[in-house]
């Protein structure tokens, strides 16, 4: 993701400074842009000042076969910033999920 977002600004005559400040008032949260990490509010700010979707910047995308192909570490990211009840309400359906192919 945060190669994405640092291309998206090379290519668009900024930096990533200074977006982060532009989009969070700092940018104290560079350091956690870096390793993936972001709020979803500040996602969705930077996806609609580049004109792009959320997909777009955490690398998801859509396979002929209609497959979705994620990143690790966009997935990663993703679930962290869950609300716990969602994680565990996920983590419930992949237990079932996996359990059921066995």
């Amino acid at each position: 993701m945060y190669e994405i977002i640092q291309d998206l600004c090379k290519n668009n005559g900024t930096n990533i400074s200074a977006l982060c400040e532009l989009v969070t008032g700092s940018k104290g949260n560079l350091a956690t842009w870096k390793k993936d990490y972001m709020r979803s509010d500040y996602l969705l700010k930077i996806a609609e000042h580049f004109g792009v979707t959320t997909d777009y910047l955490l690398g998801i995308n859509k396979t002929a076969d209609g497959m979705i192909t994620i990143p690790k570490t966009s997935l990663v990211a993703l679930i962290a910033n869950m609300p716990l009840d969602k994680q565990k309400a996920l983590e419930v359906l992949v237990r079932d999920v996996l359990g059921s192919q066995g």
